[in-house]
């Protein structure tokens, strides 16, 4: 699985390197990995959509995350959230929620971590 966020693959990249991030290697990719996702705002001036063109499955973009998060202001929270843009992509909701997404995709193909051992009352140390 591929999560990118704030990713300038299409926007930046593919217009000047388009060898390798154009259409077809952009194509390739989404191929090659099981499941993509690409977490991008409208309000981020260099990460974008990927937009990967002639492919039936538009799962890799997603509409653009909401920013700011909230909108007004509260006795709590006088000032007005602040715009991201380009920053903070892993502290948005959104980032968890397709982070989950992307695993239970995954499912058993997933490893999983080994549980640690524990034993208590043993430091593997000799005292004399």
């Amino acid at each position: 699985a591929l999560l990118t966020y704030g990713s300038p693959l299409e926007r930046l990249y593919g217009r000047w390197f388009p060898a390798y991030f154009g259409p077809g290697p952009l194509l390739g990719l989404h191929r090659s990995v099981h499941c993509w996702r690409n977490l991008w705002r409208a309000t981020d001036p260099i990460g974008g959509p990927v937009r990967i063109c002639a492919d039936p499955d538009p799962s890799v973009d997603r509409g653009p995350l909401k920013d700011p998060l909230a909108y007004g202001r509260t006795t709590e929270l006088p000032l007005p959230e602040p715009i991201l843009g380009h920053s903070d992509y892993q502290a948005d909701p959104a980032f968890a929620d397709a982070r989950a997404d992307l695993l239970a995709e995954l499912g058993p193909h997933v490893p999983r971590q080994a549980e640690a051992r524990t034993q208590k009352g043993t430091s593997e140390r000799s005292s004399g």
